[in-house]
């Protein structure tokens, strides 16, 4: 965790660390699912919410360690759904994905933040309420397609992943996040027999980011 730094003195080039920036967080889970398996496909939905107390949250910077500061939310909600499945079209193909649809949300935080003058001297600091921003990190969206093809000895699979937009900070500056992105890996795998009595061998080629 990032913790606090203090020059021992003003003449000082000794510091002291002190205790965590961030406290240890509470979660309280509620979910309901329900799923469906058949010999060819199968399928699984679930609900969630999630009630989090001193949440762990990136504050924004780092600190004189290099350290990304971290601090506590007094309250935020995680809900969303999350949708599975998989089906085998035709011999030796197996197609499976998920989805998941997340609300995010600060419900009881507010930071601080430094103020400086003209000149970069210290001004103190402001209070800033964060509430119902949504919380940095978690995209709205998660989703995962993969083709998975056997035969014989040889295996090949393809991978497309989205992913929602990414705020980096509670303050949600539009600036700091990470635009949603698409990303494709694809795997190809041969497992060859027994070799020389050392076992089996399984050689690979492995792609991510195929189209960059």
């Amino acid at each position: 965790p990032s913790l606090e730094i203090e020059r021992v003195n003003a003449d000082s080039t000794r510091w002291e660390f002190g205790d965590p920036t961030a406290q240890a967080e509470r979660i309280y889970d509620f979910e309901l699912g329900a799923g469906y398996r058949h010999e060819r496909y199968a399928a699984d939905l679930n609900l969630y919410w999630m009630e989090f107390r001193n949440e762990i949250l990136p504050y924004g910077g780092v600190d004189d360690d290099g350290l990304r500061r971290s601090v506590n939310a007094e309250r935020s909600v995680h809900a969303g759904i999350e949708l599975s499945a998989r089906i085998d079209p035709i011999p030796n193909l197996s197609v499976s994905g998920n989805f998941s649809w997340s609300y995010n949300r600060l419900r009881d935080f507010t930071g601080q933040v430094d103020l400086y003058d003209a000149e970069w001297n210290s001004a103190g600091v402001a209070d800033i309420d964060f509430a119902d921003n949504i919380v940095p990190g978690f995209p709205e969206y998660l989703g995962n397609l993969i083709f998975d093809y056997r035969r014989g000895v040889f295996r090949g699979t393809w991978q497309q992943q989205l992913v929602g937009k990414q705020y980096l900070d509670p303050a949600n500056t539009e600036d700091l996040t990470i635009e949603p992105f698409a990303l494709s890996s694809v795997a190809l795998a041969a497992t060859l027999g027994d070799l020389f009595d050392l076992g089996s061998v399984t050689l690979s080629l492995r792609v991510n980011n195929l189209f960059d």
